[in-house]
């Protein structure tokens, strides 16, 4: 039983290897096409920013800037917008959340 065992770890290992293989690849084709993006550079900019998620943001915000007029639609989209509590009198930034559903069409809370 210990032969066989030891003989399916080899195969699967091997089997791993090919995949961490075609994962490189694709992680080249990734940086190439990232770094060919009219604004790989913004994207770059940011701190924090590296090789891996550089083309995320790329992807994620896509070509259409003009997609995102306020900032607050870019938080909205993202999902980390501030939500005003309704259990204070006053309002108060409490937490993070999606509030779009909420926003009125200029993108101002209710």
């Amino acid at each position: 039983m210990l032969v066989s065992c030891s003989t399916a770890i080899v195969a699967w290992a091997a089997l791993l290897k090919q995949v961490l293989a075609a994962i490189a690849i694709y992680d080249e084709k990734i940086d190439a096409l990232g770094r060919a993006h009219p604004d790989y550079a913004l994207m770059n900019s940011f701190l924090g920013d590296g090789p891996a998620l550089t083309p995320r943001l790329i992807a994620a915000m896509g070509s259409k800037r003009d997609r995102y007029q306020p900032a607050h639609e870019v938080q909205c989209y993202s999902g980390v917008a501030p939500v005003l509590s309704s259990a204070q009198v006053l309002p108060e930034w409490t937490t993070l959340a999606s509030p779009c559903k909420n926003l009125s069409a200029n993108g101002d809370y209710p």
